[in-house]
């Protein structure tokens, strides 16, 4: 998909003659070269000084279209950003501006000061995901003492940015009706699935899910999925099993 780094920049001044300028360059703290701030497709430049990308013009909002850059997955990286205007002006008291920064700090920064440094992991790699509990067995049915009280499973994502949440889809077998865990009622809803969020253990690598009524006698479709910090989502995992807790009669 597409992926800009972009924000706004103000000045009082509104002229083509005295533009609005921002700067920014990336270096990849593991390849050691900074991204061609003419291409903004390699990671091939060394000098520092010579890495910056310009953008000049009289609106607000700006934006660098990275869409092409050839991060690395699991790479490092460093962005910086500054701005200025035609005539010089600029403002480096207090650079860089984070998190605890007040409005009169580090209005524009500079080469040497940029406003903004940011690092940030490149991470496209899925993370997994998987259900323990019910148990798959073949046949799949639940019964005796298997009351099935919650839902478990593991969720990892290892080489990545983390597990941010997981979620799950429970639905009779036909899709006739789908558990939705907000409302804690089986509904009937138009096609797709209805995710409902688990508990995740970040400790433990787990999720859990409990609180459903079950329905004697009933099949249902169990899938679960996880997503990571960086909005990767990982294949769903899914089990069908049937509920049957009921003794047979002779």
């Amino acid at each position: 998909g597409a992926i800009f780094s972009s924000g706004t920049i103000r000045d009082n001044v509104v002229n083509i003659l005295d533009p609005r300028l921002i700067n920014m360059r990336i270096f990849d703290l593991d390849g050691l070269k900074y991204l061609n701030p003419t291409t903004l497709n390699k990671f091939d430049v060394s000098d520092g000084n010579s890495a910056w990308s310009p953008i000049s013009q009289i609106s607000d909002d700006w934006s660098f279209d990275l869409t092409l850059a050839q991060f690395l997955n699991g790479n490092r990286y460093k962005l910086e950003v500054y701005a200025g205007d035609a005539a010089g002006n600029k403002h480096t008291a207090a650079c860089p501006f984070g998190p605890l920064s007040g409005a009169s700090d580090c209005l524009t920064g500079s080469i040497g000061s940029p406003k903004f440094v940011r690092y940030f992991r490149f991470d496209k790699t899925a993370p997994t995901v998987s259900i323990t509990t019910p148990t798959t067995t073949s046949p799949n049915n639940i019964g005796g003492v298997n009351t099935l009280a919650s839902l478990t499973g593991l969720a990892l994502d290892t080489s990545g940015s983390g597990i941010n949440y997981v979620e799950f889809s429970l639905a009779y077998a036909d899709l006739s009706k789908r558990w939705d865990q907000a409302a804690v009622a089986w509904v009937t809803t138009s096609p797709g699935d209805l995710w409902n969020r688990a508990t995740y253990y970040a400790g433990t690598s787990t999720w859990s899910a409990v609180g459903v009524s079950w329905l004697e006698s009933q099949s249902y479709l169990l899938s679960a999925r996880s997503v990571d910090n960086s909005s990767n989502t990982a294949t769903a995992a899914s089990i069908t099993f049937n509920y049957d807790l009921a003794k047979p009669v002779s």
